[in-house]
Parts: C-alpha cells; sequence; structure tokens
C-alpha cells in the first residue's frame, strides 16, 4: 500500500529510497514509464520507491496571471501516482524557498537525510533554481553524491503524448487521443451538489456535479460518459452528460449536469468521477423546452446505443 506524505510529513528514513521528481500532471504514459522503473530499481535494491510530486503548479508561482489548467486535482493525481504501486507518494510543495534551492542542494539533502541511492528521470528532466540541472548536470551530481542516475528512454513523442497534448486533447474533445497518451479516459472528480432540479422537471434527473476551475475541460456540448462512485467503485453507470450554460432557460453559469441510465437515486454530497467517451453534440439554445426534451431523448438513445465499455480504461476508479 502506498504511503501518502502531505507537505509537513518527513520522507522515511528506516530504508533507502529510490527518487522521481516531477510535475507529474495527468500521469500519463511517460510518466507512467518513468515511476515503473523507479519501482523496479528500487526491488532490485531492496529500497522504498519514491515519487516527489510538485503542487501547486510551478507556472503559478512564475506567471501568477495567468491561468494555469491541469488535468487533474492533486487529490486524483495522487489516486492514479497511487495505482503505479509506488512505495511513497510525496507532495512537494513548489514555493520561492523550493524554487530557490539548488539541484544539488535538493539533492544533497535526500541523500543526507532520507538514504537516497538512485535517482530515476525523464530524458528531458530540469532540476533546481531556474532549472539549470538537465540530465548530464543531474547525472554528475549524483556522481559526486554516489547516487546511481538512471535516465528512461522518451515514451512516444511529446507533441503527441505529453501533459500538454493530453491537455490539448481534452481541450478539442480528441479523447482517442487522450487515451492513448493517458491508458485511460479522461475525466474530472466532482461533489453531486443541488441544483434547480430543471432535469427533473423535464422528466431527465440529473446529478449537478461540482468542477474545478484549475482543471483543463473539454469544450461545451453534450457527452456520451461513464460514471464511477467513490462509495461504490465496483459499478459503472452510464449516462448523457451537459456541459454549459443551458442556453434555453438563459443560463449563465457553467455547470456539468449527468443524466445516468436507469437512475434516479438522491445522492447528494457524494463524489464522483466523471469520464469522458464520447461527444455527442454542441450545446445550443432550443426553441422550447418540449424541443430540449426531444432532443434529449435523442442523446438517451445515442448512449443507449453505444458499445460496451473497455473497463480497463477506467482504472484506478472502477474497481472490480
Amino acid at each position: 500500500m502506498t504511503r501518502i506524505l502531505a507537505a509537513t510529513d518527513p520522507l522515511p528514513t528506516n530504508k533507502p529510497i529510490v527518487v522521481t521528481v516531477g510535475k507529474f500532471d495527468g500521469v500519463h504514459v511517460g510518466h507512467q514509464e518513468l515511476i515503473g522503473s523507479t519501482v523496479r530499481v528500487a526491488k532490485e535494491s531492496s529500497a522504498l520507491s519514491t515519487v516527489i510530486t510538485f503542487w501547486p503548479h510551478p507556472q503559478q508561482l512564475f506567471q501568477p496571471d495567468e491561468s494555469v489548467k491541469v488535468i487533474d486535482t492533486l487529490e486524483d493525481r495522487i489516486k492514479l501516482l497511487c495505482a503505479t504501486g509506488v512505495d511513497v507518494v510525496k507532495v512537494q510543495p513548489f514555493d520561492q524557498c523550493f524554487a530557490g534551492m539548488t539541484a544539488e542542494s535538493f539533492l544533497s539533502k535526500l541523500v543526507d537525510d532520507h538514504q537516497m541511492i538512485a535517482m530515476v528521470s525523464g530524458p528531458d528532466a530540469r532540476m533546481g533554481r531556474d532549472r539549470h540541472a538537465g540530465s548530464a548536470e543531474l547525472s554528475s551530481i549524483c556522481g559526486r553524491l554516489g547516487v546511481r542516475f538512471e535516465v528512461i528512454e522518451q515514451v512516444g513523442s511529446k507533441s503527441q503524448m505529453g501533459t500538454r497534448a493530453v491537455r490539448e486533447s481534452i481541450q478539442e474533445a480528441d479523447f482517442a487521443s487522450a487515451v492513448k497518451a493517458l491508458r485511460r479516459l479522461p475525466g474530472l472528480s466532482g461533489e453531486v451538489l443541488h441544483g434547480k432540479k430543471r432535469g427533473r422537471e423535464l422528466g431527465f434527473p440529473t446529478l449537478n456535479v461540482s468542477l474545478s476551475e484549475d482543471v483543463v475541460l473539454p469544450p461545451v456540448g453534450t457527452y456520451f460518459v461513464a460514471v464511477v462512485f467513490d462509495l461504490n467503485p465496483h459499478k459503472i453507470h452510464l449516462g448523457a452528460a451537459n456541459l454549459g450554460v443551458r442556453p434555453t432557460f438563459d443560463g449563465a453559469e457553467q455547470l456539468l449536469e449527468v443524466h445516468l441510465l436507469d437512475y434516479d437515486e438522491m445522492v447528494y454530497g457524494q463524489k464522483v468521477r466523471v469520464l469522458f467517451c464520447r461527444k455527442l453534440r454542441d450545446e445550443r439554445k432550443f426553441a422550447s423546452a418540449d424541443d430540449l426534451v426531444e432532443q434529449l431523448r435523442c442523446d438517451i438513445a445515442s448512449v443507449r446505443s453505444e458499445s460496451a465499455i473497455d473497463t480497463s480504461l477506467l482504472h484506478p476508479w472502477y474497481c472490480t
């Protein structure tokens, strides 16, 4: 079982550690391979495989006026990291103090205080104040410290498999590309909130799911989705979700409303994961509520006609 360490929790000192460091936004295939190598090296050395992940995103420190959209919340990132089988996940606050450290100071501290015996890195990793240390410098520093340094090969092209590519795929509703890079369906987690119950009045009760302003979203529209409740991760619910402002009713606030097939339970306050499978249509303003109801019937029919979902793409939210 993975040990999760918050900002104030120290890394273990009872056993040597093998470390990989980075943002790990999205925990895409490159991250998965990097962490897999870290786990392998740690097992070879009877050490603890350790992921140090930065939060908040460094751009929030260096470019505070620019909006930063991440692929997953910190809570979801931790869940994804734990699913890799790593021994320890440490959340490292990315603040002025940490950003000002040199790579050598940071790595020396890991060696002196926490028995780091190896570090695993990606080919384009950069670390330390002003990102001054690349792979060559990190290898040199580790050599001086008596630490094994291993670099994994690039997994696919960054233009297709990197964090930015995943973010852009989600923003364009290109879920096939996102799945290729993530090895899972993209989605978001939120809490079921009380809404205006407009869907129930129309005969299509919906879950009003909270949205995080920090998480990247697909474009407004209606989607075929799979939903997993945190309290019951052994069951998958299919449905149609509308992401938008409800223009038919002159709405202004962006909402995520999910109608689940054959489901009408009160689950306010519960946390859910909404996974995007396919875009059904753009959001538009209908001439009347009756026209909207007719379209909703078509949306539900489209969802019912969909083929079975590959449950391996729901990991780690769905547990068999």
